[in-house]
């Protein structure tokens, strides 16, 4: 199954100085910290999720895919982010299950301009198809906006990506077609969604 994956900036953690914290009494969204550093990389080293971030990686940038990453490499990735915590986005957070107390996946976002903020998320693979994606945005998406002071959430998705398209229109994203930002413009075989703080009336 396709991951739940929304634009990929970094996967790795930038820890703001006002961390968030939100839970649903399901999941939680929460800052990383070294102690997550084993599951984090496991989830994420599955060929499924890091498989994935393929489209992410624009020709001839040089960047590897973290596909081709080793575990070891991704544990010092990981790392290196939490011990280099600086005050900027992408800020990527922990979501996991309040009842086991167990990492299943991140979320996080990255500023794009004054009112506007990026989206990116992905769950492990054995936590796909269940309905964690709805709720976790659901949960996310209004906080979000409201924490790092922004009125709109943009997402980028693949357009063959059915189950991350879904679970944005469930959670109340619309597709548009103009981003005013070059460097959201889709690439082709992408789609943008965005959702809007004014419209939501705290909703979810």
């Amino acid at each position: 199954m396709d991951s739940f994956l929304i634009v990929e900036r970094s996967v790795f953690p930038y820890i703001r100085i006002k961390p968030m914290r939100m839970s649903d009494g399901c999941i939680f969204v929460r800052p990383l910290s070294i102690d997550d550093k084993i599951d984090y990389c496991h989830l994420l080293s599955d060929p499924r999720v890091s498989g994935s971030l393929k489209g992410e990686i624009r020709p001839g940038s040089g960047v590897r895919l973290l596909s081709d990453c080793s575990i070891e490499e991704l544990y010092e990735k990981f790392e290196y982010s939490l011990e280099n915590q600086i005050e900027q986005t992408p800020c990527v957070f922990g979501v996991g299950l309040l009842d086991a107390d167990k990492l299943i996946g991140s979320i996080g976002s990255y500023e794009i301009d004054a009112d506007r903020i990026g989206l990116s998320y992905w769950l492990g693979a054995p936590f796909q198809g269940q309905g964690y994606g709805t709720k976790l945005l659901n949960l996310y998406r209004g906080s979000s906006l409201q924490h790092f002071k922004r009125r709109q959430l943009l997402a980028d998705v693949a357009s063959d990506n059915v189950a991350s398209i879904n679970v944005l229109k469930k959670t109340g994203f619309r597709e548009v077609a103009d981003t005013r930002s070059s460097d959201l413009t889709p690439l082709p075989g992408r789609r943008i969604f965005e959702w809007m703080l004014r419209n939501s009336r705290q909703k979810g």
